[in-house]
């Protein structure tokens, strides 16, 4: 009986390692691609951080992950995502904003759904806009991640590049993703 308590105690500590090991690794060329590109760097920790977390809480996360793609593949679809940068698109798509656009609505609804407070959808989706304007900032002004063309930003901020479409959509999004998949009862 002592020997397979060991054996599956053994298994799991293999296990820990093993996840440990994925989290890290995808981790080494980080820094590598930010000296190529920041966005190279941050659309790599993105992919690899919703892997992981796929992988960890499949369940619980599938069916967000899903539609948060759908919506981040209806704005990256409708909006030409064209960087002064390397550009990788699949199709006419840019993966960099798609993989953003899914990382950011899944990490909102993680957050939406622990808020432990009345009004929580208000609140999450003001932590959404702050989060998104403070994105938007770095994004432009310290990693200088600039779109080709002379997109007017918005209320003259230098955030949010693009279109009134785009205003709208981004201002938007996070609440409209929150009700869709209340009203989907996701989770």
């Amino acid at each position: 009986m002592q020997g397979v308590y060991l054996f599956f105690n053994k298994t799991q500590r293999n296990h820990r390692r093993a996840l440990s090991l994925g989290f890290l690794l995808p981790l080494i060329p980080i820094p590598l691609l930010a000296t190529l590109d920041y966005k190279l760097a941050v659309g790599w920790f993105s992919f690899f951080a919703l892997l992981i977390a796929y992988a960890m809480y499949r369940r619980a996360i599938g069916q967000e992950l899903v539609i948060a793609f759908l919506f981040a593949l209806f704005v990256t679809s409708y909006h030409p995502y064209v960087y002064d940068s390397t550009n990788f698109f699949l199709g006419h798509v840019n993966l960099y904003p798609l993989i953003l656009w899914t990382a950011g609505l899944v990490l909102l609804r993680e957050v939406y759904e622990r808020l432990p407070i009345a009004y929580r959808w208000v609140i999450a989706g003001a932590l959404y806009l702050g989060g998104l304007f403070v994105i938007e900032y770095v994004g432009y002004y310290l990693l200088e991640i600039h779109l080709n063309g002379n997109f007017p930003s918005l209320f003259g901020l230098g955030i949010i590049h693009g279109t009134f479409f785009i205003y709208f959509f981004y201002m938007l999004a996070g609440p409209l993703y929150l009700l869709v998949t209340d009203y989907l009862e996701v989770r």
